[in-house]
């Protein structure tokens, strides 16, 4: 069988290789793999690719969707003038496949989800943002919820939400980058995680308006502790000059270092030697991969009560929550957290549990059985199942 797949997520080839985001690869994958061959209809990207660019294995392809980036007004003239000719490019591709997968949010998720009025193929969609409307949300966004929240769809929609089970055909799933060998690979490391001096906080994440990095920087500001403690930064993004310049101002040049994006191994070594993840997000979350991965290693996170976060941390029973753009509340947190070991060592131990039935396998055993309930169809079993 033969799935298509439309994301604005930007893509690159090489010869007959389609690469993208070492992340995005390994999530389309959850659903890619119960076919023998995808279609991927995507931005094709002329600019570098990242550091953690990966390859799909064999049997995936490409179509080039050019997709406009940009919030100003021609920006959004453009991308209006440029929907008809995507839609043709994902109707072009649905004609050699069986089955059509659709991402959002972003634009492409819409032109799939008009395609999608041309066939009765089956179908499935995954809206990866914040389901549940929040302030300022784009309207693509809000279009999209609307289309796919329809029972003219079609198909299951898995979307990440703060309720449990199915409404419907919209299903309320977990995320995951976790493999089930990372389990043991980590299980020594997070059992012994302690608090030592100094305190290292991390923050692994895209530098942008809605991850509130300025609500960070002023609560680390704050901190009373001796020795001071440490935050490290792994991501980049549109902010981080703003985001510098504001370390320079509150003095914590000594203390927060910006690593920008690092490949997976570089990364885990900072979860293995930091105590707190900090994400202190104002909107737009659907379900953090990082909360995961970070619990995995024993790390307590801090977070927003937005979205599916308060389920992911059971409601300050594996995390600490705070409310969006309270700097006196994170900084009580983050100071907290820092001084109590007992908290600190029951918030790792729940994490790191909860976790453990978190894994990819889980959510590709979880996908599969929707699918096939939902289409009628029996995909392919995959060797570990």
């Amino acid at each position: 069988m033969r799935l298509l797949a439309t994301t604005h997520v930007p893509h690159w080839q090489a010869g007959n290789r389609v690469m993208s985001s070492g992340y995005f690869v390994r999530d389309l994958r959850i659903f890619g793999d119960f076919f023998d061959e995808v279609h991927i209809c995507a931005p094709v990207s002329k600019e570098p690719p990242p550091d953690d660019i990966t390859a799909y294995s064999v049997g995936y392809s490409l179509t080039d969707c050019p997709v406009v980036r940009g919030s100003d007004l021609w920006s959004r003239l453009r991308r209006v003038w440029g929907m008809p000719g995507n839609v043709l490019r994902i109707l072009r591709a649905m004609r050699g496949c069986d089955a059509i997968h659709i991402r959002g949010p972003e634009n492409m998720g819409i032109f799939g989800a008009i395609a999608l009025w041309f066939t009765k193929k089956p179908r499935c969609a995954k809206y990866a943002g914040q389901w549940e409307g929040y302030e300022g949300e784009p309207v693509a966004n809000r279009i999209q919820r609307w289309l796919l929240s329809r029972r003219g769809f079609g198909g299951p929609v898995t979307v990440n939400a703060a309720w449990e089970g199915n409404r419907g055909h919209i299903y309320s799933v977990f995320n995951s980058s976790i493999n089930r060998s990372d389990l043991d690979r980590t299980a020594e490391i997070a059992a012994s995680k302690r608090l030592s001096s100094p305190m290292r906080y991390l923050f692994v994440g895209r530098l942008s308006d809605m991850k509130a990095l300025n609500v960070l920087m002023q609560a680390l500001a704050r901190i009373d502790l001796s020795p001071r403690p440490a935050l490290f930064i792994v991501g980049d993004g549109p902010l981080r000059q703003e985001t510098e310049r504001l370390v320079s101002e509150l003095r914590l040049d000594s203390q927060v270092v910006f690593h920008g994006w690092l490949p997976p191994a570089e990364l885990r070594k900072h979860y293995e030697q930091s105590h707190v993840l900090v994400l202190p997000s104002l909107y737009g979350e659907g379900w953090p991969k990082v909360i995961n991965e970070a619990m995995l290693y024993g790390l307590p996170c801090i977070s927003t009560s937005i979205s599916s976060i308060p389920k992911i941390l059971g409601d300050n029973e594996r995390g600490l929550l705070v409310k969006p753009r309270d700097v006196d509340a994170l900084t009580d947190a983050m100071t907290r957290l820092a001084s109590d070991e007992e908290l600190y060592a029951r918030l790792s131990r729940a994490g790191r549990k909860w976790v453990e039935n978190k894994t990819r396998e889980d959510l590709m055993i979880w996908i599969k059985k929707i699918l096939e309930e939902s289409w009628g169809l029996e995909l392919k079993k995959l060797d570990w199942m």
